[in-house]
């Protein structure tokens, strides 16, 4: 059973990057950057659904970036 499967909401690193469509590198980036913050389930690091969508919709859309 996955730390997902454990509590509702939360991904691990590799079902996060997954849910994100980036590498699990980037994830890492982006928690370096302080952009997201994995919370701790015993010692595994998961991430919270909301934290990715809001990550999500934080992300430049395609008419903004290519400005």
């Amino acid at each position: 059973m996955s730390a997902a499967d454990t509590l509702r909401g939360a991904y691990s690193r590799q079902e996060a990057a997954e849910y994100l469509s980036c590498s699990p590198e980037t994830l890492r980036l982006y928690v370096e950057a302080g952009l997201i913050s994995p919370r701790f389930h015993g010692s595994k690091p998961v991430y919270l659904r909301a934290e990715l969508d809001d990550l999500l919709a934080s992300l430049p859309d395609e008419k903004r970036a290519s400005r």
